[in-house]
């Protein structure tokens, strides 16, 4: 499934350097847009192991480090967590793949695309 959101996370620099109060509204702003676009395609919650490829849909040529832009996912990662995954640990997200691309002008806005997959653990299908 592919969740797009029409926005890209802050990098953890500025994150890092608002008061408290900016920080939990800013992750308070991401939990409601994947939720809203989780309602919108009426998306069921997945139980289990997931993998998750986000790319990150830049207009222009200014590109963050990745580091930077993990940083501000959390309000993503609760938003996924409170209303599509089980859990956002490690044992629930087992593949966690950070693309970026350039889109170009032609797109009005930066976005961040998501794609959720059940995960399939390709060992045990080995034996």
């Amino acid at each position: 499934m592919k969740i797009i959101i029409d926005d890209i996370p802050a990098s953890q620099n500025q994150v890092y350097n608002w008061h408290w109060a900016k920080r939990k509204e800013y992750k308070d702003y991401w939990e409601t847009l994947v939720w809203a676009e989780i309602k919108n395609q009426k998306l069921q919650k997945i139980n289990g192991q997931v993998e998750i490829e986000i790319t990150f849909c830049f207009r222009t040529k200014r590109l963050y480090d990745f580091d930077n832009l993990l940083g501000g996912c959390k309000g993503l990662f609760d938003g996924l967590k409170q209303h599509l995954i089980k859990d956002d640990n490690i044992d629930i997200i087992k593949s966690l793949k950070l693309m970026s691309k350039r889109v170009g002008r032609e797109c009005k806005k930066d976005y961040t695309e998501i794609e959720i997959e059940k995960y399939i653990d390709k060992n045990k299908e080995k034996l």
